[in-house]
């Protein structure tokens, strides 16, 4: 969302933005100088949400996210003009569930959001996402990758194996053997990703066997692992929110996608990015990815080899 953000800023530069996101989220908006103030929410109750906001107090309410919390901020907005994304679920149910594709075109999600406030001629500039560094959490960073023998002319690649669901990662052994290869190509390599990815990449490194691997795992921010993408030479990463922060900081990103497709508007958007996936009948098969899969073969994901992901990345590697 902050193309938006910023399609907004330049549209009425006077105005002051808000804007209501979960509370793990906000650290990444908090240095974003186009926001006026971050309501930093924590998913308990929908009438506490519409205490700490009040949008009845706004000139204009935008609901992204189109469910019962967000449907609330609109239905008390009283005499705020409002603006809504259209969802298109009809067309993504009929593609997951039965392969029929009505879309049409593929419109990437920041364009479809553009499009919910273009009646008040809010305009594309042609630009990406962005992220705006914490100069502290840039600090933190460094003193990591120091502790780990990476200075700042090191070349790193970062990997995030991680994703949400087990069906949207490509499987560890194949992260291992790309890492594997890199440090022999001459590079460093870094593993992150959430605490819950601690084993994921615990046993990643201990398949590289090399001290020229480094796992930050769970032993960073969300801030802080901003700033480590922005340093690496590549980002080789799953369908994920990682791999949209390495492309708002314009880091060359190789994702791997199984489940799901570009159709669904989450691909890589306007960056140095490649995607590497296979083209599958029964894909894409949910919308956010499922613990297992609902053919049983996690064809999307295996028949992906390491030297198709080494390869799109090459042509990435001088890039940044």
């Amino acid at each position: 969302m902050t193309p938006l953000i910023r399609w907004l800023k330049q549209a009425f530069p006077g105005s002051n933005i808000d804007i209501v996101v979960k509370k793990q989220y906000a650290p990444l908006l908090e240095t974003n100088p186009r926001l006026h103030r971050i309501i930093a929410w924590e998913p308990a109750s929908a009438l506490s949400l519409l205490r700490q906001v009040r949008p009845w107090s706004y000139d204009v309410v935008i609901d992204l996210q189109g469910n019962t919390r967000s449907g609330l901020l609109m239905l008390f907005r009283g005499k705020a003009a409002g603006a809504r994304f259209r969802h298109m679920r009809l067309r993504r149910l009929l593609l997951v569930k039965t392969g029929l594709n009505l879309y049409g075109r593929t419109v990437p999600v920041p364009l479809r959001f553009l499009d919910s406030v273009r009646k008040w001629r809010v305009a594309d500039d042609g630009k990406g996402l962005e992220l705006f560094i914490d100069p502290r959490a840039a600090e933190t960073t460094r003193s990591l990758l120091e502790e780990a023998g990476l200075t700042a002319r090191t070349p790193y690649v970062v990997l995030a194996p991680g994703a949400g669901r087990a069906t949207k990662r490509w499987p560890g052994d194949r992260y291992a053997e790309a890492a594997r290869r890199l440090i022999t190509g001459g590079y460093r390599v870094v593993l992150t990703g959430g605490r819950e990815d601690r084993d994921l990449c615990r046993g990643i490194a201990e398949k590289t066997d090399s001290d020229r691997i480094a796992d930050f795992s769970g032993r960073c921010s969300l801030p802080e692992t901003a700033a480590l993408l922005e340093g690496a030479a590549l980002l080789i990463t799953n369908d994920t929110g990682v791999m949209h922060m390495g492309c708002a900081l314009g880091t060359p990103v190789t994702a791997v996608f199984g489940p799901t497709s570009r159709e669904l508007g989450f691909y890589p958007f306007r960056a140095v990015s490649t995607v590497v996936e296979r083209p599958l009948s029964c894909r894409p098969c949910s919308f956010h990815g499922t613990e297992t899969c609902p053919r049983t073969h996690f064809d999307c994901m295996k028949t992906i080899g390491t030297d198709d992901v080494l390869a799109a990345s090459e042509p990435l590697m001088n890039r940044k």
